[in-house]
């Protein structure tokens, strides 16, 4: 416990040194949402406050409970907790009244400032935080490099059980613009004010890597340019700068000026993506297609490009 405390006194001295306090909690400045990104040594500032708590959304359970997680954090798992188990399409967000009942279980406030964490490459925080954020949770932060970066600074990790008091933690319905499904996509394939962007690596854009569930061949959506999430990580995982992730975006062809509907192989990494573009580059209108490919794959009418470049749709595309 002693040497805890102590790591966590470390951080918190580092935090003010860097001028990680009150208003300004990233390393960065720049990003369209300045509070969106925490950094570890903010975390060690402001972890004994008592509205901030921490949620760990650790790849596998055991990696919580046996290998460790920051003190005082609540474990969710991604997988279950936060997903619509009656829908037929795998991984799609689970409706407003479970993820209220999961908040009052870990004991969450409305007031409180929830800190999302992994221990991967920040997808599984960011689809938490995505989840959060629509079902109208007001403060939520990602911490940048979730555990491998708490660990490098310093921070220590513990096996102890988190102790909650359930709370009655009120959510809302999930913003309409911000969260589309099949018909809407297919609906506006030839709209010119919508620009769908497919965030998978390029070899499932292309349709060379086909993904288990994946239908007909694979592909990609007429119309998308493709964006990998994965281009905004730094080699630890961390998150690239504001001025990187601006000049990525602009290299890859994604407009500032239009609605953009980002989708995946399973809602995954375009939450990550929609998280990234609204949060820190700024993009004024970005909503996820959450059945994504899985969806849209294994549907027999919507239609399919092989390739690396957009394709277009048809003009005439009849109704589904």
């Amino acid at each position: 416990m002693k040497k805890i405390i102590y790591s966590l006194i470390v951080l918190a001295v580092i935090a003010v040194l860097a001028g990680c306090t009150g208003e300004a909690p990233t390393s960065q400045s720049g990003y369209a949402n300045p509070t969106a990104l925490v950094e570890a040594g903010w975390l060690a500032e402001n972890i004994d406050s008592k509205n901030v708590k921490i949620i760990a959304a650790h790849a596998l359970k055991d990696s919580y409970e046996f290998d460790g997680h920051i003190p005082g954090a609540v474990y969710l798992d991604y997988k279950t907790d936060i997903v619509d188990e009656n829908n037929p399409t795998p991984n799609q967000m689970a409706p407003r009244e479970k993820v209220e009942a999961l908040l009052r279980r870990l004991g969450i406030k409305n007031k409180d400032t929830l800190v999302v964490y992994d221990d991967t490459n920040n997808m599984i925080a960011a689809r938490v935080y995505n989840v959060l954020k629509f079902y109208g949770h007001s403060d939520v932060r990602l911490l940048n490099g979730g555990k491998k970066a708490w660990t490098k600074a310093g921070g220590d990790l513990t096996t102890e059980k988190t102790a909650v008091t359930a709370s009655d933690y009120t959510a809302r319905d999930k913003p309409v613009k911000s969260y589309v499904n099949l018909e809407y996509v297919y609906n506006n394939l030839n709209n010119p004010d919508v620009q769908i962007v497919d965030v998978r690596p390029t070899d499932q854009y292309t349709g060379e890597n086909v993904r288990p569930g994946i239908g007909r061949d694979g592909g990609h959506i007429p119309g998308a340019i493709n964006a990998p999430g994965g281009m905004t990580w730094n080699d630890d995982k961390t998150i690239k700068s504001p001025e990187e992730l601006k000049a990525l975006y602009a290299e890859r062809g994604v407009p500032m000026d239009k609605k953009i509907v980002v989708y995946c192989h399973n809602g995954m990494l375009a939450s990550y993506s929609w998280y990234v573009l609204t949060e820190l580059v700024g993009y004024p209108d970005v909503a996820i297609y959450d059945g994504s490919s899985l969806e849209w794959t294994n549907h027999p009418d919507t239609p399919l490009v092989k390739g690396a470049g957009p394709g277009t749709p048809a003009a005439d595309l009849p109704p589904l």
